[in-house]
């Protein structure tokens, strides 16, 4: 099949992934407030959010733990199975925040969840994609 323009093809192999929209409105806030330096340490910016730039990065890096946006990452054996582990971490991690703000929608005003989604996502470093299902309920509940 041969594809008639470039709109056609970046079509075919768009990805899409559905987040809440006020997730989104609220993320895009917080990238305004604190930068998207913060986004990038983070790994939820732009560029750790493309798979294609990851496997180039993954490939001419040194080791895994350069490449990732774990920072626990101590992988030692830089392979296809891993690099395809790790490309997904950044949408592991932004999903889960997704989740979690879903979550708090559903138990909160607005006001709340805003105060309560970014203190989750930017001063206390809790990692949503490390909880388990437990840790997310007894998250929920002590909140």
């Amino acid at each position: 099949m041969e594809l008639a323009n470039h709109s056609q093809q970046d079509t075919i192999f768009k990805i899409d992934i559905t987040l809440d929209e006020d997730f989104k409105t609220q993320f895009q806030k917080l990238k305004k407030k604190y930068g998207e330096k913060m986004f990038a340490i983070e790994g939820l910016d732009k560029e750790s959010l493309n798979i294609t730039n990851f496997f180039d990065k993954f490939m001419n890096s040194n080791n895994v733990a350069d490449a990732s946006i774990d920072d626990n990452s101590n992988v030692t054996d830089k392979n296809i199975t891993i690099m395809l582990s790790e490309s997904r971490k950044p949408y592991n991690k932004l999903l889960s925040h997704n989740k979690i703000y879903i979550e708090l929608k559903e138990k909160f005003n607005k006001e709340k969840l805003i105060t309560i989604f970014q203190k989750l996502n930017i001063s206390e470093k809790i990692r949503p994609e490390d909880l388990s299902i437990n840790d997310w309920k007894n998250l929920i509940k002590s909140l």
